[in-house]
């Protein structure tokens, strides 16, 4: 199962650092430093992309295998399906 990395928890609440720790340099006058949040939503933004298709390429991949594996069992269904046709 997948962890949550540190770099993905919530920043610690501390507003005691000076703008210029901020990638945009600003803040607003409530503390709350939008540059900041519009940066880790983007990186968060990214992560998920990056995750889905991971994602999806494990869930094709998989699907593949278990088509392949059955593959021969559905090969022997349908012959043997053929000639009890035949016979009838």
């Amino acid at each position: 199962m997948l962890s949550e990395a540190p770099e993905t928890q919530a920043p610690a609440q501390n507003h005691d650092h000076p703008a210029e720790d901020h990638p945009t340099g600003d803040s607003t006058a409530n503390g709350d430093h939008d540059g900041r949040i519009d940066a880790r939503l983007t990186h968060l933004e990214c992560r998920v992309r990056i995750l889905a298709r991971l994602l999806e390429k494990q869930i094709t991949s998989q699907a593949k295998a278990s088509y392949e594996m059955a593959e021969p069992f559905q090969m022997q269904a349908r012959t043997s399906g053929f000639k009890k046709q035949e016979h009838e």
